[in-house]
């Protein structure tokens, strides 16, 4: 992976038609595997960024407000379910926290 294909994982993962976000909205569907693969790029940029003062704004933008994206219904999705998303909500938060220091 390089920084390129990491951030248009993440922008395809987190903004894109097909986003998780975008997923958990019209399909009513937490996408795992997509979720696995944004982290992982997510985590391959923190490494890549340590050292950096700045980061493209575009991969910047992935992150404004994302715990926000995976609060979800009630009525639409199991408890247990709720809690895994809102934990993968969180831990992007996080992430995101570790790659813009």
């Amino acid at each position: 992976m390089n920084k390129c294909d990491a951030t248009n994982i993440i922008i395809d993962g987190l903004l894109g038609e097909e986003s998780i976000p975008v997923k958990l909205r019209t399909e009513r569907f937490f996408d795992n595997e997509k979720y696995s693969k944004v982290k992982e790029a997510v985590l391959f940029l923190v490494d890549e960024y340590k050292d950096k003062s700045m980061v493209p704004k575009d991969l910047a933008l992935c992150f404004v407000d994302i715990s926000n994206h995976f609060y979800v219904s009630e009525n639409v999705f199991s408890e247990d379910l709720i809690c895994k998303i809102e934990d993968a909500g969180f831990e992007l938060s996080e992430l995101a926290n570790k790659l813009f220091t």
